[in-house]
């Protein structure tokens, strides 16, 4: 049975079931964890710093931090955004994502491609944080006038991604539940439900043990 935890506005909701963990022997090793996900189909791979975020055909989001699975997480509400492209003489083109609803926003600039499916950016947030070379890997391949494309390869997970790495913390409760469910032995699934703005902890975190 599985073990589900649920945190809405501050309050830690816990359902306590019976938890089993497998100790099979064929359970693949951790640190061939992050190779094995990514031989399976998905729709992107988006790497930030020791992060690596896999974004699968079902919809969710698989992130590992250096090669150890953290949790899979989706938002449980339609992320609103803009985009514009913006040509500037000295910085080259920038790509701005911006929330309507708060006037949030996510700039990527500093663009260069590495081949006919990947790009190396740098991302900038309106809270003043700051990647450094960025990738995103995905599967259109743009070789050809990339540039004028790019837009379309911004989606909602890349959105997703960028907004989890930058919670320095996604709440108390909801990130004493994951690591309550990883030191069990499970994988945590999060759901979240983002109303209060992109760069704030989610207004209810659910977390269901696997």
């Amino acid at each position: 049975m599985k073990n589900t935890y649920k945190v809405i506005s501050g309050i830690l909701l816990l359902t306590i079931g019976l938890y089993s963990c497998s100790t099979d022997n064929n359970e693949a090793p951790t640190e061939k964890a992050l190779e094995n996900e990514l031989a399976f189909e998905n729709k992107g791979v988006f790497e930030i710093e020791s992060n690596t975020y896999i974004f699968k055909e079902a919809g969710e989001t698989v992130k590992f931090i250096a090669e150890d699975k953290a949790f899979d997480f989706s938002f449980l509400n339609e992320l609103n955004y803009d985009v514009e492209k913006i040509e500037s003489k000295h910085a080259g083109e920038q790509v701005v994502i911006t929330n309507p609803e708060t006037s949030e926003f996510i700039r990527l600039f500093h663009f260069k491609e590495l081949n006919s499916t990947s790009l190396k950016f740098d991302v900038e947030l309106s809270n003043g944080q700051i990647f450094k070379s960025v990738i995103y890997k995905f599967n259109k391949d743009v070789t050809q006038k990339w540039h004028d494309e790019f837009t379309v390869a911004v989606n909602q997970n890349v959105i997703g991604a960028v907004i989890e790495i930058s919670q320095f913390e996604m709440g108390a409760e909801c990130g004493a539940a994951i690591a309550h469910c990883s030191e069990s032995g499970g994988r945590p699934k999060v759901t979240m439900n983002k109303s209060n703005g992109w760069f704030a902890a989610p207004d209810t975190c659910q977390v269901e043990c696997k």
